[in-house]
C-alpha cells in the first residue's frame, strides 16, 4: 500500500510537471505571435491598465518564460519580448504615444457605431434615455474591445509605414548629399592639382609664346606682298608679354631687318 501511495504522488508530481511545462510553452507562443507595435499585446493587458498593473503583469509572465525555468527553445526571446513591453509602457512618452492611437482607434469606432444607431431606432433612443450608460457598457464589452484591438493595431501599422517611409526619405536625402558634398571636394581637389601644374610650367609657356611670336612676325614679313602685317613683342615693366599688331598699307615695301623680331 505505501509503495503504491508513493507512485500516484509521484506521477501526480509529473503530471503537473508537465501541465505547468505545457502551459509556459503556449505563454512563449502567445507572446511570440503577439503584434509587434502594441506593448500591451505583449503583457496580455487592456489599455486602461495603470502603471502597477504593467509591474505585476510583467513578473507574473517573466517568472512563466523564464529561459532558466521554460525549456522551449524561444524562451529567451519571449522573455525579452516581455522585457521590451513593460520598458515601452512604462516610458512616459512611449506610453503617451500609444494611448493617444488607442484614443484615436475610439473615435473611429464611436463615429461608426453613431451611424450604426441612426439606423436602429430601438438603441438610438435606449442611448439617449440612459445618459451615456449604454455606451459605457458597449464600450466595456467583449466585441467592442475586440473591434478596438484590432483598429488599433491598424493605425499603429499605418503610422510605423510611414515614419519607415519619412526615415528612407531623410537617409535618402542624407546620402545625396554626402554624395554632392564628395563630388564638390573632388571638384576643389582637381582643381588645385590643375593651379598647381599651371603655375609649375609658366617660364615654359613664357618662353615658347614669345618664340612663337617671333616666328609668326618672321613669316609675315617675308611672305605677304601686298600688305606687310608685322608683330611686335613687348615686354612691360611687370613683365607681361604684350603683343601688338600693325597693318601696313604700304605695297611690296621693304623694311629693314632690324624691324623684324
Amino acid at each position: 500500500m505505501g509503495d503504491a501511495s508513493i507512485d500516484e504522488d509521484l506521477l501526480l508530481k509529473n503530471f503537473y510537471a508537465e501541465v505547468s511545462e505545457v502551459e509556459r510553452d503556449n505563454e512563449v507562443l502567445r507572446i511570440l505571435s503577439c503584434f509587434k507595435l502594441n506593448p500591451f499585446d505583449f503583457l496580455n493587458l487592456p489599455f486602461d491598465s495603470s502603471l502597477e498593473d504593467v509591474k505585476k503583469q510583467y513578473r507574473k509572465l517573466s517568472l512563466l518564460v523564464h529561459p532558466d525555468k521554460c525549456k522551449h527553445p524561444q524562451a529567451k526571446e519571449a522573455f525579452g519580448a516581455l522585457a521590451k513591453a513593460q520598458q515601452l509602457l512604462l516610458d512616459q512618452e512611449e506610453r503617451d504615444y500609444v494611448l493617444s492611437q488607442v484614443n484615436a482607434a475610439k473615435e473611429e469606432l464611436r463615429m461608426k457605431r453613431k451611424k450604426q444607431l441612426k439606423k436602429d431606432t430601438a438603441s438610438k433612443i435606449k442611448s439617449l434615455v440612459d445618459e451615456g450608460k449604454y455606451e459605457q457598457q458597449y464600450e466595456k464589452s467583449e466585441e467592442f474591445q475586440r473591434q478596438l484591438k484590432l483598429k488599433v493595431q491598424e493605425i499603429l501599422t499605418q503610422q510605423e509605414w510611414r515614419r519607415r517611409k519619412m526615415q528612407m526619405r531623410i537617409s535618402e536625402e542624407e546620402g545625396r548629399l554626402k554624395k554632392d558634398e564628395e563630388e564638390t571636394k573632388e571638384m576643389w581637389k582637381r582643381k588645385r592639382e590643375h593651379e598647381e601644374q599651371w603655375e609649375g610650367t609658366r617660364e615654359q609657356r613664357v618662353c615658347f609664346r614669345l618664340y612663337h611670336l617671333k616666328f609668326i612676325s618672321f613669316s609675315l614679313y617675308t611672305h605677304t606682298r601686298t600688305r606687310t602685317y608685322c608683330v611686335c613683342v613687348l615686354q612691360s615693366y611687370t613683365g607681361i608679354i604684350q603683343t601688338w599688331y600693325f597693318l601696313l598699307l604700304v605695297p611690296q615695301t621693304n623694311f629693314p631687318s632690324s624691324y623684324i623680331l
